[in-house]
């Protein structure tokens, strides 16, 4: 399979979206440690690098592979996203920054949300994963601001601000559900005119790979913040 014809502004906003969240995560590791900062930008430029030379070279286009070879790309990240919840080792460099910051970065997946209707409109993923199907992520996104800035004003909205990142960790959960499910592979169970290819090619295999558990991530840290409020 060949590479698509996708708009070349949806590959750079895609890129600029994954460098904004970056950014973000080191902007909060400095303001715990230096040190720590450059460790973790290390470990992402690796895993981003890992992932997208993979892409490159077609590797996760072989959909009917078994095991199937996303799980290469989403395997670390969910054991990573386990361990953060199990233990506080990785989350206590983050958890005592203010509230405000782990809630209003999930802003970014207004852009992520318009990012895939561009590619439903040209056949790289069914309408079930966009604002017009199933996927009502862009309203965690718009929502985002103001619950941030309700925290901001101290407000008391923490127990708002907790059912907002359980519900915005769910809607995560049913995307990844009906990704996987819509995959060309051999456990296809759903969108078979428009299946979802769109994650195999470069760099939108950072979706499943970096900017879904960055939005998971977010939530946790958000969650562990107010658990004490």
């Amino acid at each position: 399979m060949g590479y698509p014809s996708i708009p070349p502004h949806l590959i750079w906003e895609l890129i600029a979206l994954v460098g904004g969240l970056t950014g973000f995560i080191i902007y909060c590791l400095q303001k715990t440690s230096s040190r720590l900062a450059l460790k973790g930008l290390g470990l992402i430029i690796l895993w981003l690098g890992f992932t997208g030379l993979l892409a490159t070279k077609g590797f996760f286009l072989a959909f009917d592979s078994l095991p199937p070879r996303f799980i290469v790309a989403m395997l670390p990240p969910t054991i990573f996203l386990v361990w953060c919840i199990k233990s506080d080792r990785i989350t206590q460099y983050f958890t005592p920054l203010s509230p405000v910051y782990f809630v209003g970065i999930q802003s970014f997946r207004v852009m992520m949300e318009l990012i895939l209707m561009a590619l439903s409109s040209i056949l790289l993923l069914p309408l079930i994963l966009t604002y017009h199907g199933w996927n009502y992520d862009i309203l965690i996104g718009l929502s985002a601001p103001l619950i941030s800035y309700r925290l901001f004003a101290r407000q008391s909205v923490y127990r708002v601000a907790r059912v907002w990142n359980k519900l915005g960790i769910l809607q995560l959960l049913v995307i990844i559900g009906t990704a996987l499910l819509s995959i060309p592979s051999p456990f296809q169970q759903l969108a078979f005119d428009t299946p979802t290819i769109f994650a195999a090619y470069f760099p939108f295999i950072w979706v499943p790979a970096f900017i879904v558990p960055c939005a998971l991530f977010f939530h946790i840290v958000s969650l562990k913040q107010l658990s004490n409020k």
